[in-house]
């Protein structure tokens, strides 16, 4: 919808003003208020697309997209990933959060990813792994004591 724009001529100290001009003002206002709130619902949604903290993964075979924290909230066994192609000339990370249940866990990552220390997984240890420009940091945390 286009913005909407009063189109009667300025008033000016003596002119009439007309219940017509008034119902003009309230319906421009309107409008335009309806174009602000879709455009205000538009943002929050590119938002939410940009900037989206995070995503609950249930399954252990998964193709996730960029830019989005993927957390597994049970303890795993094993992690299959696939990395979705990122938008095209943004900064394009891939994140992931885990628990390890066991001691044979394996994560598979799609072949060239390199790391900068080759992670040794340790069961019940939560973990988070970063992967940018197929260069992956991990870094890993024992389960909290009460």
């Amino acid at each position: 919808m286009a913005t909407t724009r009063i189109n009667y001529a300025n008033k000016v100290a003596g002119n009439l003003w007309t219940s017509q001009d008034a119902n003009q003002v309230k319906d421009v206002v309107n409008n335009n208020a309806d174009e602000l709130d879709a455009l205000l619902t538009r943002t929050n949604q590119m938002s939410q697309q940009i900037f989206s903290s995070q995503v609950a993964q249930t399954e252990t075979t998964v193709s996730i997209e960029a830019n989005v924290l993927n957390v597994w909230a049970t303890p795993v066994e094993s992690l299959d990933i696939t990395l979705l192609a990122g938008t095209s000339g943004r900064e394009n990370e891939y994140k992931l959060q885990f628990t390890v249940d066991g001691n044979a866990f394996a994560l598979t990552l799609p072949s060239g990813i390199r790391w900068l220390s080759e992670p040794e997984w340790e069961d019940g240890y939560t973990y988070q792994v970063s992967i940018e420009n197929n260069l992956a940091v991990h870094a890993g945390w024992e389960a909290a004591t009460s």
